[in-house]
């Protein structure tokens, strides 16, 4: 009886060990799961309504006082560099102009005559005919003459900066977008005459809601045109 036990145990343990041995090992299947990284706008999206402007806006004015005469450009015009937009009465800077041209031309007819004498005195100074103190006193009128002349150039070009003045030409490229003064007005030194919008970099400006700031400056703001939302652009904020 227990020979036959254990027959029995043994047959069994090669029975066992047989169909582990035929039955093949299946791999576990592990689902996976795909995404499509993209950007998103995380919290809600605001659309709001703005202007576009220059970066560089300037003030055209006159440096001195005068009447307006001329302007030579309106709102929408373009300008370039340069170019003459505005211009005063120029009669009482031609006029100081003419009389420091004359001031020079009499001062330098003096430097001549003093020269000579000068030259005359060093001569007869050289040879005792004259004095020492006669000769300094001729040196110092030549020292003075020259200086006259000096003056009377400095003079000159002060005249002539003036003249110029009567005349407003653009500084740089651009368009006219704002007028201050029209034709036949009396205007002070440094009032707007016409204001220009440089050409180059451009801000889109909003009118931003107390909300809207408190939650913070976004990365990247996009702007398309009201009319025409095909033409749109991304920007920062600054």
């Amino acid at each position: 009886m227990r020979a036959s036990t254990c027959w029995i145990a043994l047959s069994l343990f090669f029975f066992l060990s047989a169909c582990e041995e035929s039955v093949p090992h299946t791999p576990q299947i592990r689902p996976v799961r795909t995404i499509v990284v993209e950007k998103r706008i995380l919290g809600e999206s605001a659309a709001l309504t703005g202007h576009i402007r220059a970066r560089d806006e300037v003030s055209l004015a006159f440096r001195i006082d005068g009447k307006l005469i001329e302007r030579l450009v309106n709102i929408g015009d373009r300008v370039t560099a340069g170019q003459l937009v505005a211009r005063l009465d120029p009669q009482n800077e031609v006029n100081a102009l003419r009389s420091a041209q004359a001031d020079l031309v009499a001062a330098k007819a003096e430097l001549t005559q003093v020269q000579g004498t000068e030259g005359r005195q060093r001569e007869l100074l050289q040879k005792g005919i004259t004095s020492r103190t006669q000769y300094e006193q001729a040196l110092q009128h030549l020292e003075t003459a020259r200086s006259r002349v000096d003056s009377a150039e400095a003079r000159l070009r002060v005249a002539e900066d003036r003249r110029s003045y009567a005349e407003l030409h653009a500084d740089a490229p651009g368009a006219v977008i704002g007028k201050g003064a029209e034709p036949g007005e009396v205007i002070r030194a440094g009032q707007m005459i016409l204001q220009l919008a440089h050409e180059g970099a451009k801000d889109a400006i909003f009118d931003v809601p107390v909300q809207l700031m408190r939650a913070g400056k976004p990365a990247e703001v996009e702007v398309y045109l009201a009319d025409n939302p095909s033409i749109r652009t991304v920007g920062g904020v600054r």
